[in-house]
């Protein structure tokens, strides 16, 4: 789907409910997202443990390998909807956005979301240069309605590059704010907005604090708690984000158990979300952008 025919669909949602509509006690939602970095998915019988005790309804997922050597040709993305769907007797599908070509396949990020409850309107993937670190980066950006609600939101991963250079050309701009103005330019304010991924990057430490400073500026509240990283970090790098009005967190978590402590070096950032209102008061999709999504650079 292209990026015109998902604003296209922003625009229908908000035109059938341009004005906030306040929900009772009994009608607010919650919608839970869970932010793991999988550390290529080496141990990906235990990542599936994990995610499926999180009872999430959003997975957004780093470091995912597809059909590639180290894989041993398994396309983890599927594999994981797949096993979720097996034990939690609800549809997940998942979308991918790919990075690199790797060993004979690809590697990069992808995004599980509960089907049973979630309708995907748009997907697209975002890549950006990391020529001084991977190559490439990316991102992936969805419009989602929560079934039967009218609520639309959106929602999406991504990891940011760990070779945060200046540009040459712009020494005043870094890497990370270039990728970072990337993602933001291709999101629709008009919609609530949910972000999660990798930053590589601290909000109350020494590494690349301008990164999260820029997305705090764009009005985004970091729905993670500011703690040691249990990882072994001195601080966190792995956030969950949101911008919406008439959203609120009720649970900020950083998963760390016996079995997240072998199943990944990263771990996973939990946030549940209750929606008080069906859409922002005087919403509008209206944006200066210059970002463009990329095609897959995989064959599917």
């Amino acid at each position: 789907m292209t990026l015109l025919s998902i604003r296209t669909l922003a625009a229908v949602a908000l035109a059938s409910s341009a004005v906030s509509l306040p929900l009772s006690a009994n009608e607010q939602p919650t919608i839970s997202v869970v932010q793991y970095n999988i550390y290529n998915g080496k141990n990906i019988d235990l990542i599936t443990q994990v995610l499926h005790e999180q009872e999430a309804d959003l997975i957004g997922l780093n470091e995912v390998n597809y059909k590639n050597k180290r894989s041993k040709g398994s396309d983890q993305a599927k594999h994981l909807a797949e096993q979720l769907t097996e034990l939690s007797g609800e549809e997940w599908r998942y979308e991918w956005a790919h990075a690199i070509p790797f060993q004979g396949g690809c590697y990069g990020n992808a995004i599980l979301y509960n089907a049973t409850r979630l309708k995907l309107h748009g997907y697209q993937p975002l890549t950006m240069d990391d020529s001084e670190g991977d190559g490439m980066r990316s991102s992936g950006l969805g419009i989602f309605e929560l079934k039967d609600e009218e609520i639309y939101f959106q929602w999406g991963t991504l990891h940011l590059t760990n070779r945060n250079t200046r540009l040459s050309e712009e020494p005043m701009m870094t890497r990370q704010l270039q990728q970072s103005k990337a993602i933001w330019g291709a999101m629709e304010p008009g919609l609530p907005m949910l972000i999660g991924g990798d930053f590589n990057s601290h909000v109350d430490g020494p590494h690349n604090p301008e990164t999260m400073a820029y997305w705090m500026d764009k009005g985004f509240a970091v729905n993670t708690p500011l703690i040691p990283d249990p990882a072994g970090r001195s601080h966190v790098i792995d956030f969950n984000l949101m911008k919406a009005q008439g959203w609120e967190s009720i649970e900020e978590q950083i998963i760390w158990d016996e079995t997240a402590a072998v199943a990944s070096d990263h771990a996973p950032i939990l946030t549940r979300y209750r929606v008080n209102a069906r859409n922002p008061e005087g919403a509008s999709i209206a944006h200066d952008s210059a970002a463009s999504f990329s095609p897959s650079i995989c064959p599917m």
